[in-house]
């Protein structure tokens, strides 16, 4: 079950790491010092854990009850991991009606692209509503994204009452490492994130460079001059968005990097703590794709998101139970 949508943006690098000098020693002996933006970070180094040491989240898979084939799929994949994968029931939309005291009646969109082309990329250009329109970013939700937030909801309600941090995955969710890798990585991300107060940390994600890159036809419908991205060029894209779904590289693990988010979309698989779930849900209506709402959530600085770099969690290229998002239209996955 996917449930994606774009959603509006972010900023770039705005947090250092400085903390007393009494630690600074200490840390010296396993960190290293790296530039980033031309300002010196302190940057955590760890190697992925021992398999002795793995900790074992539960885990949430949402499945439709019509869909048992993608469960059986997802129990193989999941088989090792024994008694921590639990399915979940997912909302249908088909049969239930969703509040809208939890899924607001109008589907905020349309600035998705405004934002992009005038915040992220500068241009002073018009916008027309009928462009919008054509290219799907309507204010009218399909039942399946109302449904698929509220499924998202429904366990949020759940983790809220607990005391550890729930793994939950679409059921199209698929492992880019064997489990015992992924969660050596999700381990050490652990071990770095103490200290910090973490409300999500993301597996699966799409940044707003991804969602640019080789969108430049839709981009340049949107303008009186339909050239105007092709003009711009891919490497001008890149130098613009490349940083802009991240505040801050907390640190390595390995190969990959421990990320703060500023502006990520997906929810294929994504870990989140009782006091994430708390913030979400004093937040509702969701107002957006529920993918679209965790991101602006992190954005406007009402919960703290982080990332593993690449992504550990991709999902399957089939065709998703909820009516094609924006994201599955013109959005292509990609781990940086």
């Amino acid at each position: 079950m996917r449930c994606s949508g774009p959603m509006p943006s972010g900023s770039v690098l705005l947090l250092l790491l400085s903390q007393a000098t009494g630690h600074l020693q200490r840390a010296l002996d396993e960190d290293v010092c790296v530039g980033n933006c031309g300002v010196q970070m302190l940057q955590r180094s760890l190697q992925p854990h021992p398999a002795k040491d793995l900790w074992v989240p539960e885990i949430s898979v949402i499945n439709l009850e019509a869909r048992k084939d993608r469960w059986e799929t997802m129990e193989k994949r999941l088989a090792e991991l024994g008694d921590h994968v639990t399915r979940f029931a997912a909302t249908d939309g088909k049969t239930t009606a969703v509040p809208d005291n939890f899924v607001a009646p109008v589907r905020h969109v349309k600035e998705v692209m405004r934002t992009l082309l005038e915040y992220h990329l500068g241009l002073d250009v018009a916008v027309p509503e009928d462009a919008l329109e054509s290219l799907g970013f309507v204010d009218t939700w399909t039942d399946g994204e109302r449904a698929c937030a509220m499924s998202h909801i429904r366990v949020w309600q759940q983790v809220a009452q607990e005391s550890a941090p729930r793994l939950v995955l679409e059921d199209d969710a698929k492992p880019m490492l064997a489990w015992k890798d992924l969660l050596s990585l999700l381990s050490s991300s652990m071990e770095m994130l103490e200290g910090r107060e973490p409300d999500v940390l993301y597996l699966n994600y799409n940044t707003i460079e991804g969602f640019a890159h080789g969108r430049l036809g839709p981009l340049g419908m949107m303008t009186a001059d339909k050239d105007l991205m092709a003009k711009m060029g891919a490497q001008w894209l890149s130098d613009k968005l490349s940083n802009a779904s991240w505040q801050e590289d907390v640190g390595r693990i390995g190969e990959h990097k421990l990320l703060k988010a500023d502006w990520l979309f997906e929810t294929g698989g994504y870990l989140i703590w009782p006091k994430g779930a708390q913030k979400l849900l004093a937040n509702l209506p969701v107002t957006s794709p529920v993918d679209t709402f965790l991101g602006n959530q992190t954005h406007f600085g009402h919960i703290d998101s982080y990332a593993i770099a690449p992504g550990l969690i991709n999902q399957d290229n089939s065709t998703s139970d909820v009516d094609p998002t924006i994201a599955a239209r013109y959005v292509k996955t990609m781990t940086r």
